[in-house]
């Protein structure tokens, strides 16, 4: 059977994701505080992974929030089936550091 490989490529499912997001955070103390709170809500709303911070598993995506080992950053990431649901993945990480750790997130 002679596939071509463009028509093989065409097949994968597409998904649209973020870039690596860095939100600058005080200090450490800060960025932990932020990071335990919002991963302890999260483990009680989601389904999740726990490895490296946490992926929180969403029907059609995930998001992740990880804490830099190296400096007072937060790390997020996100992917989603469309930018409809992209975009409805990362509110919900906003929305949820706005209203658990009263921390505006801007990007």
């Amino acid at each position: 059977n002679k596939v071509k490989l463009s028509d093989l490529v065409d097949s994968f499912p597409k998904y649209i994701s973020t870039p690596e997001i860095r939100i600058d955070c005080e200090n450490d103390d800060v960025k932990n505080d932020i990071v335990c709170k919002v991963t302890n809500y999260f483990k009680s709303k989601f389904n999740y992974s726990d490895i490296d911070g946490i992926k929180l598993i969403f029907d059609h995506g995930w998001a992740l929030i990880r804490s830099s080992n190296t400096q007072p950053v937060i790390v997020l990431r996100f992917e989603a089936d469309n930018n409809i649901l992209l975009d409805k993945y990362i509110k919900i990480i906003k929305t949820t550091f706005k209203e658990i750790c009263d921390f505006e997130i801007s990007f």
